[in-house]
């Protein structure tokens, strides 16, 4: 996987990049293992009720999402708002 070999550490804080070249991003691992959970566990006939809780790890440096967020928000386009703590 390429968030867990020689670039696990980058050395930038943002960072897009494409999984259908690097393979998912972790979040995205966990993403579509708990709406497989979910699909499965609503297709069940118990009468019993569930719960199903879901742990992401981000955001923390260095945040790496999958490229089509990034896309969503062209950074040309973009505007970032006055903050007087920055």
């Amino acid at each position: 996987n390429y968030f867990m070999g020689e670039h696990r550490y980058f050395n930038q804080s943002w960072l897009s990049v494409d999984e259908d070249k690097t393979g998912q991003c972790r979040d995205s691992q966990v993403r579509d293992h708990a709406v497989s959970w979910l699909r499965n566990l609503s297709k069940s006939d118990g009468d019993q009720p569930w719960f199903v809780a879901v742990g992401f790890r981000k955001p923390h440096l260095s945040f790496a999402s999958p490229r089509r967020f990034f896309d969503l928000y062209p950074a040309n386009q973009t505007r970032l708002v006055d903050n007087p703590y920055a």
